[in-house]
């Protein structure tokens, strides 16, 4: 889904000759810490001396004088932490969430016992809830994935997992905003490594998230840690072989031939070498859709290794490669011009290093090179356009706990970039005016855009506990970029961010938080300079430009309340206000006619409301709900002076997926309702006062071994959009339908483990 949705993204830009921007972020952390304290549970006496060890990995510690005990640079996942002490029943408590960049607390209580009495270990699961968390947080695991997976074409990718998350918003194209912002302000990430092509800031991967292990979604405040992106940030993890200990086959096929097979692999050596592959390949004819069919493969190898007792290396290789046909236009077809391809390669590696005193320090250097072309010119578009970027990074980030109640992070990250872009139109003046006299002037629209990058930022970002109820996070974050044009002046801008959050906690189930930030992202390169083949096109279109960054201001209350050993439920009010945002006005504002350029001006709010509530152990029975109502509000293309709303201003998003277990046997539900999009009637004085229907879509799946031992294979049938319902998502001006819910599909698939 994401791949033709981009391919639609890509084919709504060219249409309307403007280029938009999109988000580079910032690097982030890729673990997290855990931290705690021992008591007696009796007199609830701080116990000292006891040894902890965290399960699934060779961490250990013992607690202090005080109780207390910390285990840094922990991978995320779920754990279990064993305490053992002399005199008291070994303790664990189970189901410890460890997520990036944040402080995991536990609680274990250790009881008495005598020699006489057998060996008993107390287990204790932990509460649901993060007091030390002071932003909007929301994780999803390949499980949820796999539990929530929609459309075949979405199959094992990010969008079709983040649509599931409270304040995020699909448009008519699939595309994804998150709170109110454009498609173009989120920042994608892969293990805190920016994946995104500076020439458009778009996502630079085919989004396939192979190998994924947890998807970290931030929709209100963020640390100082990540930066360059206005309305969201997803940072994605990716499977250790530890993890997975064996190989996985999983093959699918189903409506519109579609044929996918993900195979995985890991494990660790007698080294301690932790391994891990993925490759995700897929095929699908696309007809009636934006492509005719298409072939795509991704690829991803993580290695883990103890390079010594406190240092570690991880290597993360990802590539992709993706090719779409496009719909035939009438006439005559230029050879080789008639479809798209996209693809990517990213290579990192990771130092880190435990220092003494809860300190750790990591080093990644990495390397980023996206690319996409478009041919086109034998489709009613009739474009031609071709992106090239190539990213090299350095990224150091050092922490230092000061005690279990206070800890810092510091951090600076350097990334040079050359970035290149093309698009050629052979015919745009003809077909804007219909005159053969001013299409000889000039035709051909062609013009390059080639422009370096040199981005710098360095973070700061502390948080302190200062009682049992209360906690602090206060970050404040620097960024400069300078870009190196080929035609125009070069020229630099820097900017100071900060944010601050506040979590307040009246018992363990129970969190308060409030958070408030103000963000940056910088101008993607395509729209900063031009060289024109025909330079007539200079009087239409300007070659140079000198942009502000885009800015936001976030504010958020959130209330978190675990109501069951087994459920949370999150309310969280937002507000947003979008400024600086980039536009195209004619150079002159007192003469329409005069050439368009682009401007740091356009400005947008937003406000709503979160609803989340989550089950995540119950027996049986288990998923989560999320609903969010939003209003979103721009100024008026015909009237600057009047507010309207985008084309993503969807007031009611509601999405639920529900998991139940009859035995051996599984069965998955996945239900989403929005209300409908705004659009515009060919007549109307004021854009987007009009919505289509809503849309409501069903999806089912069920699955079971194909005997009572789990190895032998697991069979499943999987059932989108059920009831059929093909309700328009967009229209035309004209009211004819420009895209709809995709019909019924119906797929079968198979699964083996080693």
């Amino acid at each position: 889904m994401a791949h033709w949705q981009k391919t639609l993204a890509v084919r709504l830009a060219i249409a309307v000759l403007a280029a938009a921007a999109f988000p580079s972020a910032a690097q982030a952390a890729t673990t997290g810490t855990l931290s705690g304290v021992v008591v007696d549970d009796e007199t609830g006496q701080a116990l000292a001396g006891v040894n902890l060890s965290l399960g699934g990995t060779s961490l250990t510690t013992v607690s202090d004088a005080s109780g207390a005990f910390s285990f840094l640079n922990v991978p995320p996942g779920d754990y279990t932490v064993a305490a053992v002490l002399v005199g008291y029943a070994p303790a664990e408590v189970t189901g410890v969430d460890v997520q990036m960049d944040l402080i995991s607390r536990v609680t274990i209580r250790m009881q008495r016992t005598v020699e006489e009495e057998p060996e008993i270990v107390v287990v204790q699961n932990r509460t649901l809830t993060n007091p030390d968390a002071t932003q909007t947080l929301y994780t999803r695991s390949s499980r949820d994935q796999q539990l929530a997976r929609t459309s075949p074409h979405a199959f094992n990718q990010v969008p079709d997992i983040v649509s599931t998350v409270p304040g995020v918003v699909q448009d008519g194209l699939g595309n994804l905003h998150i709170r109110g912002g454009r498609d173009d302000e989120i920042g994608w990430m892969i293990e805190g490594i920016p994946v995104t092509n500076p020439v458009d800031n778009t996502f630079g991967t085919n989004l396939v998230n192979v190998g994924m292990s947890r998807l970290q979604v931030y929709t209100g405040g963020y640390h100082a840690e990540y930066g360059n992106a206005i309305s969201g940030v997803l940072n994605e993890i990716k499977k250790t072989g530890s993890e997975l200990m064996g190989a996985t086959l999983d093959v699918t096929a189903g409506s519109r031939q579609y044929l996918g097979g993900l195979g995985e692999a890991g494990g660790v050596l007698p080294s301690g070498l932790d391994w891990y592959i993925g490759n995700y390949t897929w095929r699908s004819d696309l007809s009636g859709y934006v492509a005719r069919a298409a072939n795509s493969e991704d690829t991803t190898i993580k290695l883990v290794y103890p390079a010594g007792p406190s240092d570690r290396l991880t290597f993360l290789w990802a590539t992709g490669f993706a090719r779409y046909l496009l719909p035939l236009a009438d006439g005559a077809v230029p050879d080789g011009q008639d479809h798209t391809t996209q693809g990517y390669g990213l290579a990192g590696l990771t130092w880190s290093r435990d220092l003494s005193g809860d300190a750790n320090i990591l080093v990644r250097p990495y390397y980023f090179m996206s690319k996409n072309r478009i041919n086109a010119l034998s489709t009613d578009l009739g474009d031609s356009a071709d992106s090239r970027s190539l990213q090299r990074g350095v990224q150091v980030e050092f922490r230092k706990a000061f005690g279990p109640r206070h800890g810092v992070t510091a951090g600076v990250w350097y990334i040079s970039g050359s970035n290149f872009f093309r698009r050629y139109i052979p015919d745009l003046a003809l077909r804007m005016t219909g005159d053969p006299d001013i299409a000889a002037m000039f035709d051909p629209f062609d013009y390059t855009s080639r422009v370096g990058t040199r981005q710098l930022a360095v973070f700061l970002q502390d948080k302190i506990r200062l009682s049992d109820q209360w906690v602090v996070d206060a970050g404040l974050r620097y960024d400069r970029m300078r870009y190196d044009k080929a035609v125009g002046p070069d020229f630099s801008d820097s900017q100071i961010s900060p944010r601050l959050g506040v979590a307040w906690s009246r018992d363990p189930r129970t969190v308060v938080r409030a958070s408030w930030g103000r963000f940056i992202q910088f101008t993607p390169t395509s729209v900063l300079d031009r060289v024109y083949t025909n330079p007539a096109w200079e009087m239409i279109y300007a070659a140079d430009a000198i942009l502000d960054p885009e800015r936001a201001t976030s504010y958020e209350v959130s209330l978190e309340r675990q109501f069951r050993p087994d459920s949370v439920l999150r309310v969280t009010p937002f507000y947003r206000e979008y400024t600086d945002l980039l536009d195209r006005v004619p150079i002159d504002p007192l003469d329409p006619g005069s050439p368009l350029t682009f401007v740091s001006r356009a400005k947008a709010t937003a406000r709503g409301v979160e609803f989340s509530i989550a089950r995540r152990m119950g027996e049986g029975l288990r998923g989560w709900v999320s609903y969010t109502w939003s209003k979103v509000r721009v100024p008026s293309a015909f009237d600057p002076t009047a507010w309207t709303y985008p084309d993503w201003d969807q007031r009611h998003t509601l999405d639920a997926t529900l998991v139940k277990e009859f035995g051996l046997a599984e069965a998955s539900a996945r239900i989403q309702w929005g209300s409908g999009l705004p659009w515009t009637q060919m007549m109307d004085s004021v854009e987007n006062t009009r919505r289509v229907k809503d849309n409501f879509v069903v999806t089912l799946g069920l699955s079971r071994p194909l005997t009572s031992d789990p190895s032998s294979g697991r069979v499943g049938i999987h059932v989108y959009n059920i009831f059929d319902s093909r309700t328009p998502t967009t229209l035309e001006p004209d009211g004819s339908v420009s895209t709809q819910v995709l019909p019924r599909a119906i797929t079968l698939s198979f699964s083996r483990s080693w």
